[in-house]
């Protein structure tokens, strides 16, 4: 990765905007540069930036979106970083804005953005996702590229000063180790929960409650029994239900024949209460022809009364609308009247109208002179009264100008003295600097040596606990000895002195045996359940070859019963059509007289003339169809007898084919018996009686299992016991060869210790003089600037002496700024003084005008007020026009409305007159029609009208009369029908003659065979599901067996994982990987260290995690501590660490960019040279590097330079300088 440009608006104190090109002269050229500036000036904030702008958040501000890095008082926030990687060149670009544009507006949330520049397409991202993208073309999240591109000199320094525990967790945040921590948290963790659900389980296995041998033989033979009898109850059952449903048929059928009679008594009594009603039908039948003509005569009478009613209407209405067109009359003549006086009205205020509205005209220019008149005097008063108070302010600060200069000339001249400052304060702060240094030098030797003394205590500290410690593992030795020799005791118990193989080999035999009872058991279980089945279906095909018996019986009754009823039909078919033929001559027969010959049959004797009995046709047709429909059910009961016949021949059918089936399965189950029989011993055979013994042997096998699988188990947890024990073993060799080599390393580095104090006294001695000659030079220099006060700090007289400077600076800079101003401001405070005066005449004059304007436009509205009172002439002329108009219409209106009423009236009195006419004529056509009525009924016997219509029936009656006839001849005729097949079937059931018992002991006797079945249920079914449970609780033993041991296999698999890095803090496996990752650290920092200087040489302490000891190459490669190192020396070692990490974080991702973030004001001028010839060499190597830096020794060396400048404002500037131009600074490359 390589930082190409760098564009950033308002961050922090850099306010506008600001670009940096890393890839163009002068940057480029020189690869390497200082960043320089005043403190606060903003060079972190340039690293901040590039942070932001690809990662969206800077470490110090959290998580948060950096909202502080705008600058105060502006509304927009703009970085943008390019940057190029393998895959191309791109830009990140981030952009805060406020609302509206303001400065005061809401903080908007950010956008973040990713551009390709080498296809200028912006990507389709969301601003959340640009870091993600970031890191997957860089390789680098914020924490790597924090450790690669900006290397943390800080954090090192304090890697190197920290004890071994702080070391270890510096090294974790550095590198991005703590996931070995959760590593070996989750494997310790892991470990326990696996050892707790193994306990767990065991104890489950050991509260399982298992029926005893002899309770499960027992149970077994019960259910035996209880089996055997429960069929038999069944038989019995359903004999007692067969003889109680035949007692129960024939006393419904004997109780259906009583009922049958009652009804047909009850039918035939119906029909005679029926008769008189049946009179009135004939009568009404009679009538029939003249109910036309009748119907007719009614309706002509309604029509001739709803005339009649029609013309008293229109007379009335006549009368109303006589009255309402005399009032339509007298309205038309009075709007006429006002429609005059109307028109008169208008042509007197025509012409005052029209003189009104010139004079409002003139009222309307006079009032637009004078309001304009109003405005700019309004104007020119506003202007004034602006002038006047700037002029106040402007005379103001002119007196408070002049006050301050003879204030400021007279401190200047009181403090002539400070111009010397300029020269002697950076040479004091120079003195300042190196007597802190190496006052600070002197205090880290002086700590140092503290730290040897502390060190030596703790190496006799150390070495009475290694061998404390020694002293613990033989104790722990001789257990684990005891513990092997007592578990090789208890497997002899156990194998009872056979080899395992034995008894593995009996294990799979019993397994096998047990795989054979289950298949037994089911075979025998599945036998059983055959032969139920099979008794089932004999015992449903006999009862259905009864079911047939009874149903060819039924269907001869029924083929019986249907030709019968076919005579009948026949005989009152013939019956019907002879009915018929008489009917046809009863217009003949009417004519016949007596002791007259028939003209048809000769015969002088007429029987239904003298009687009038003539056959009803009607009845005997009913009958006919009662019979059809008759003889159609019977036909459907017979076809439903042939169904039911067919159905149960199928169903009989169906249970022999599947009593056959279940015949052949009995033989397969009893061929699968013998094969299972010839694979067991001879002597197991003899048990194979019934289910229960199958039960019992297969119960024997699995018991046998289960104890030959329990002594295995037990021998496979010593097995693991045993190894166990071997891994404690080789834990505790491993630690007594790691405990030796903690000694001899103690003792190495007690010795190393003794020689690095004697150099540490020596060195502290040294740095001590030097601290006092400083003091006295510093104290030199104090009294020569007028500081005669030796017990003031220096660096309170430093800060002093700079504050008298400032103040002097500031005195200066403000008289050289203040002088010109007040001379511009005093001259432009005259011109408007000036200027003033003449806008204050005009004013006047502007005055005078506007009052002749008004007195103008005051005369023309008197003019107006005489001429007319009313406001506005057209609004008066548009009312008096709308007034007029409105009469001429109400007039129109009336007018026309007496015409159309009167044109009305006329029509009505036409049509009354015409309806008169048609009334006469209809009411004498009505008369004729009932005399010709009249004279037709009188011919039949009625004297009158009135009396033909009381017999005659409405068609509502007449159905009903029908109907019920129909009913009564019907309801008797299937009586009779009914009660001849029930007497049939009383006579079957009473030959049949099943039991002689009463149907009261039938039931009682089955009441109490169901008892005894329910109380067979119940104890069978407690047997069954005390078995059940048994047989559950074994199958959970099994079950519980099988994952003990995949829990067991998979507890060993964790502890063997927790022994290795398992640990409850996390420190085990995370100690482990940081001893490896600073290894490979020490390596990477050891290649930049040659180069920076070829004296030291890091090296990983023996037998420590995280210990560090310094190679010392020029005292015959003399191994020394980290604390022994000096200021510089500390630093170079820390900058090789640091380019170490680089190195490390990067992995494969190249990093041609690298930013150091820290000061050399450690080093001497000869170190100084060496570090900058070694990143000199790293950036002949490609690489751009940035030093962020204080020392003016690195800003002469490195003369290209980013130099940030603050201004008096408090904000600052950028200038890129390149070499040629460092000392003059002149032409910065950097664009605004």
């Amino acid at each position: 990765m390589r930082i190409l440009r760098l564009h950033l608006q308002n961050v922090h104190a850099l306010r506008n905007q600001w670009t940096i090109q890393f890839d163009q002269f002068p940057l480029y050229e020189a690869g390497l540069f200082a960043i320089t500036g005043p403190t606060g000036g903003g060079k972190s904030s340039l690293l901040d930036a590039m942070i932001v702008a690809l990662y969206g958040r800077v470490p110090r501000y959290g998580h948060n979106t950096p909202t502080d890095l705008m600058t105060r008082h502006t509304a927009e926030t703009l970085i943008e970083l390019d940057f190029a990687v393998q895959q191309g060149r791109f830009r990140a670009r981030w952009n805060l804005r406020r609302a509206r544009g303001q400065a005061t507006g809401r903080v908007q949330p950010a956008r973040h953005e990713l551009q390709n520049l080498d296809t200028n397409q912006t990507l389709d991202l969301r601003s959340s996702d640009v870091p993600k993208e970031v890191e997957k073309l860089t390789g680098l999240n914020m924490e790597r590229f924090l450790r690669s591109v900006i290397l943390p000199q800080g954090d090192f320094a304090a890697f190197l000063r920290a004890k071994e525990k702080e070391r270890g967790e510096l090294l974790e945040e550095l590198t991005g180790l703590h996931v070995y921590s959760e590593l070996s948290e989750l494997a310790f963790s892991c470990s326990r929960e696996s050892r707790e659900a193994l306990e767990k389980l065991q104890q489950q296995l050991g509260t399982l409650p298992l029926l005893e041998e002899e309770a499960l033989r027992t149970l077994r033979q019960r259910l035996d029994e209880y089996m055997q009898q429960r069929p038999k109850l069944q038989a019995t059952e359903q004999r007692l239900q067969g003889e109680l449903g035949w007692l129960r048929q024939l006393r419904e059928s004997r109780a259906t024949c009583s009922r049958l009679e009652q009804e047909i008594v009850a039918a035939q009594q119906a029909l005679a209460a029926f008769a008189p009603q049946q009179q009135r039908l004939q009568r009404h039948h009679q009538l029939q022809p003249f109910q036309p003509q009748w119907q007719s005569q009614q309706k002509q009478a309604k029509q001739l009364e709803q005339q009649q009613f029609n013309q008293q209407r229109i007379r009335e209405e006549l009368g109303i609308k006589q009255q309402e067109v005399q009032q339509l009359e007298v309205s038309a003549q009075q709007d006429q009247e006002r429609l005059q006086d109307q028109e008169k009205q208008y042509q007197q205020l025509i012409e005052p109208i029209c003189l009104a509205l010139e004079v409002d005209a003139q009222i309307q220019t006079q009032q637009v002179r004078w309001e304009s008149r109003q405005q700019e005097q309004t104007r020119l008063e506003q202007t004034i009264h602006q002038q006047r108070q700037q002029l106040l302010q402007e005379d103001a600060w002119v007196q408070q100008a002049v006050l301050r200069q003879q204030q400021r000339q007279q401190w200047l001249v009181e403090h002539d003295d400070c111009q010397q400052l300029e020269l002697a304060l950076p040479e004091l702060r120079s003195i300042w600097q190196q007597w802190q240094q190496k006052k600070q030098q002197w205090q880290q030797s002086q700590a140092a040596l503290d730290r040897w003394e502390k060190q030596q205590a703790e190496d006799l500290k150390q070495s009475s606990e290694l061998q404390q410690l020694e002293n613990d593992l033989a104790e722990e030795a001789l257990p684990l000895e005891q513990r092997a020799q007592a578990l090789r005791e208890q497997e002899e118990t156990l194998l009872e002195g056979r080899p395992l193989g034995d008894w593995q080999a009996t294990q799979r035999d019993a397994q096998r045996l047990l795989r054979l009872g289950e298949k037994l058991t089911e075979l025998g279980q599945r036998f059983q359940d055959v032969q139920l089945e099979r008794s089932k279906y004999e015992q449903q095909e006999q009862e259905l070859q009864l079911k047939l018996g009874q149903l060819e019986e039924q269907h001869l009754h029924q083929e019986h019963l249907r030709q019968q009823t076919q005579e009948r039909l026949h005989d009152k078919q013939r019956l019907l059509e002879q009915g018929r033929l008489i009917r046809d001559y009863e217009a003949a027969r009417t004519q016949l007289q007596p002791n007259h010959p028939c003209p048809l049959c000769g015969s002088t004797e007429h029987p239904f003339v003298i009687s009038n009995e003539v056959p009803s046709v009607e009845q005997e047709a009913e009958l006919v169809e009662h019979l059809k429909q008759r003889c159609k059910e019977i036909e459907q009961e017979l076809t439903n007898l042939q169904r039911e016949q067919t159905q149960l021949k199928a169903r009989s059918e169906i249970a022999h084919e599947r009593s056959g089936q279940l015949q052949q399965e009995t033989q397969k189950i009893q061929s699968a018996f013998d094969d299972v029989n010839s694979q067991i011993p001879a002597e197991s055979v003899k048990l194979l009686t019934d289910l229960v013994g199958i039960q019992m042997l297969h119960l024997s096998w699995q018991e046998q299992f289960q104890a030959m699988e329990q002594k295995l188990s037990a021998v496979e947890k010593l097995d693991g016991m045993r190894r166990q024990l071997q891994e404690e073993q080789i834990i505790l060799q491993n630690k007594r060869a790691e405990l030796k080599e903690r000694q001899a390393g103690l003792n190495e580095r007690q010795k190393l210790h003794q020689r690095q104090q004697a150099d540490l006294e020596k060195q502290a001695k040294e740095e001590q003089q030097l601290v006092l000659q400083l003091q006295e030079s510093w104290q030199e220099q104090a009294q020569a600037v007028g500081s005669a006060e030796e017990a003031v700090e220096p660096e309170s007289l430093l800060a002093s002496l700079q504050e008298k400077w400032q103040a002097f600076q500031k005195q200066q800079q403000a008289e050289d700024r203040e002088g010109p101003e007040l001379l511009q401001r005093r001259q432009r405070l005259e011109r408007d003084q000036a200027t003033l005066g003449q806008q204050e005449q005009q004013q006047q004059s502007l005055a005078e005008e506007q009052q002749q304007e008004l007195a103008k436009l005051q005369l023309l509205q008197q003019q107006r007020l005489k001429i007319l009172e009313h406001p506005d002439p057209k609004a008066l002329e548009q009312e008096q026009l709308s007034q007029l108009q409105a009469c001429q219409e109400k007039q129109a209106a009336s007018r026309r409305s007496f015409e159309e009423k009167s044109q009305a009236l006329q029509q009505e009195q036409q049509r009354l007159q015409w309806m008169e006419e048609e009334y006469a004529r209809g009411q004498q056509e009505h008369t004729q029609n009932q005399e010709e009525l009249l004279f037709a009924l009188q011919s039949l016997g009625y004297a009158s009208i009135a009396e033909a219509e009381m017999g005659y029936l409405d068609s509502t009656e007449v159905e009903e009369l029908n109907q019920q006839d129909q009913q009564l001849n019907q309801c008797l005729s299937i009586s009779r029908h009914d009660l001849g097949n029930e007497q049939m079937r009383r006579a079957a059931l009473e030959q049949e003659t099943r039991t002689t018992q009463t149907e009261e002991e039938l039931q009682a006797q089955l009441e109490q065979l169901r008892q005894q079945q329910d109380e067979l249920s119940q104890q069978l079914g407690g047997v069954q599901v005390q078995l059940e449970k048994d047989a559950e609780l074994r199958q959970n033993q099994r079950t519980l067996t099988d994952q003990i041991e995949k829990q067991q296999q998979e507890h060993r698999r964790w502890a063997s994982l927790s022994e290795l890095i398992g640990s409850a803090d996390g420190t085990k496996f995370s100690r482990f990987a940081q001893s490896l990752t600073l290894a490979h650290l020490v390596n990477l920092a050891n290649r930049h260290l040659q180069k920076l200087s070829d004296r030291y040489q890091l090296q990983k302490r023996q037998g420590a995690c995280v210990e560090m000891d310094i190679v010392d190459r020029y005292q015959a490669d003399a191994v020394r501590s980290l604390e022994s190192l000096s200021g510089g020396e500390t630093f170079l070692v820390s900058l090789a660490l640091a380019l170490g990490l680089s190195d490390l974080a990067r992995r494969n991702h190249p990093i041609d960019s690298l930013f150091i973030d820290e000061g050399f004001g450690t080093l001497d001028a000869d170190t100084l040279d060496t570090a900058l010839a070694a990143l000199e060499t790293l950036q002949a190597g490609g690489k751009t590097i940035g030093i962020i830096s204080h020392v003016e020794a690195l800003k002469e060396r490195l003369t290209t330079q980013i130099q940030v400048r603050k201004n008096d404002s408090g904000n600052s500037t950028l200038a890129v300088i390149p070499k040629p131009l460092a000392e003059n600074q002149r032409n910065p490359f950097v664009s605004s």
